[in-house]
């Protein structure tokens, strides 16, 4: 028998049965055996310590203590390995902000690069288009030139015949005269011509001045085409990056102003965290059938009722129906979703829902994702992959990652827990299907082992059966109020 493993040590002696009974109501409620024995053990000590002197205070201390483990406030089971547990998550989360520094400053070297590579492009192209104008510009020289010098030895060439005619036309001239006086001699009657034959004179009605020709048009110089050189420019390239990311901050920032607002007159829906600086990030994570979706759809019907305004992300894409499913939730709380085919990429309709939200003024936003345990690796890989994206896109990682746990669940629900913890940072708990029969003890062996507080408690099929977590409540209905 269990309590034959918490006998009692020393002080004041308990009732056994009532400590048996304690014992089997949380075993029957799947709660661990370890975190039955802590619970026992913690009331025992009271007892050893005179803090619980009668029944009443037992059962007081044993609430209190099971209360404390629910909300988060509590020491869990084992200290050393909730330490390591938190160093192991603030070693990823480390690791997470080193790998987005690096690639944040990767992303900002290769935009330096590609803003050097314009520059030395447009450089290039200013001086590709000056050597094209040099070019030019010589090669008009060298055209006027060409036609100068044909002007020139065009002019050479009238002139050249130009004399050559006026030699022939004076020759002519002469031959002419002497065949004229040598006939006229010859003729009968006349007398005989005793004067000399007259040297050759140049005729005065022949220009036979040998001058060079002189044209009545001067000839010009080469006209030389002359370019006028370009103004001077400046290249400036347009981050269209920053452009665009100032415009849906603008937008995001007056729907923050907007929600801010609507806050300030109505608290939140739920005591979940919130991202006061910019879009808010809901993570759900959980096996398949456990009512992620069905949360998600509550949840944003009851954000949507206090003025805010969420956008749903159908990140499981493995699971058949789960799109359709999350887009009529959508309709059912008047919220807008954003999903693409089945089977694709998780990361990439997560990127797109980001991207959709900001330009859409969204402030706070609720991503379902796949429950594949069959595959841990591929599990893990998934939601590293998401965490990156939203951690890149917002700036932080997703203010709550919550894992939901079927009340029905049994002690493998802490199998599931444990998984999911090693895949993503949980922040918390939400408890569904409790409107059965199963009490959801799990989830206080859960909490015990992980420190997570449950923080939702899912009681029906309508929307407003998903509420706060009342540890209060809840340990009422384990083990009943003691007057």
């Amino acid at each position: 028998m269990l309590r034959n493993l918490f006998r009692n040590l020393g002080g004041r002696r308990l009732d056994e049965s009532l400590l048996e009974e304690w014992e089997e109501t949380l075993v029957m409620s799947d709660v661990s055996l370890e975190t039955t024995g802590h619970l026992i053990s913690c009331v025992r000590e009271a007892a050893r310590r005179g803090k619980a002197s009668d029944d009443v205070a037992a059962h007081q201390i044993l609430r209190q203590r099971v209360e404390e483990i629910l909300d988060g406030t509590g020491d869990t089971k084992n200290e050393a390995h909730n330490q390591s547990r938190a160093q192991a998550r603030e070693q990823a989360q480390s690791r997470a902000e080193a790998e987005a520094r690096a690639k944040v400053e990767a992303e900002a070297r290769a935009r330096q690069e590609a803003r050097a590579r314009q520059e030395t492009e447009a450089r290039e192209r200013k001086e590709a288009q000056a050597r094209e104008r040099a070019e030019a510009i010589a090669k008009a020289r060298e055209e006027a030139a060409a036609r100068a010098r044909a002007e020139a030895q065009a002019r050479e060439a009238a002139r050249e015949k130009a004399r050559q005619e006026r030699e022939a036309a004076r020759e002519k001239s002469l031959i002419s005269r002497l065949f004229a006086r040598r006939n006229a001699s010859s003729a009968p009657g006349a007398e005989p011509d005793l004067e000399p034959e007259p040297t050759l004179e140049p005729d005065p009605e022949i220009d036979v001045d040998l001058e060079p020709l002189e044209l009545e048009d001067e000839p010009q110089a080469p006209q030389v085409l002359e370019l006028e050189e370009p103004a001077s420019f400046e290249v400036s390239v347009v981050d269209e990056e920053a452009v665009q990311a100032e415009v849906q901050a603008q937008a995001h920032q007056a729907a923050l102003e907007a929600a801010e607002r609507n806050r300030a007159e109505n608290a939140s829906p739920v005591d979940l965290r919130w991202n006061r600086n910019g879009l808010t990030v809901w993570l759900f994570v959980g096996v398949n059938g456990v009512g992620k979706t069905t949360s998600i759809g509550k949840l944003a019907a009851q954000l949507v009722g206090r003025g805010h305004k969420p956008l749903l992300i159908a990140g499981d894409t493995f699971r058949a129906a789960a799109i359709e499913q999350l887009q009529e939730w959508g309709k059912r709380s008047n919220s807008e979703v954003v999903s693409q085919q089945q089977n694709a990429d998780p990361a990439a309709v997560v990127f797109d829902g980001l991207a959709a939200a900001k330009a859409r003024g969204c402030d706070v936003v609720l991503i379902d994702t796949a429950g594949r345990l069959h595959n841990k690796s591929n599990l893990m890989n998934e939601l590293a992959k998401i965490a990156r994206v939203i951690e890149r896109e917002t700036g932080s990682a997703p203010q709550e990652t919550l894992l939901v746990i079927d009340a029905s669940t049994g002690q493998n629900g802490l199998s599931q827990a444990r998984v999911f913890a090693e895949s993503a940072p949980l922040t918390g708990l939400i408890l569904t299907k409790w409107d059965g029969t199963a009490k959801g003890g799990i989830v206080l062996t859960i909490a015990h082992e992980t420190g997570l507080p449950v923080k939702l408690l899912g009681v029906g099929e309508k929307v407003e059966d998903l509420c706060d977590f009342d540890p209060h409540e809840w340990t009422n209905t384990m083990f009943g109020t003691h007057d």
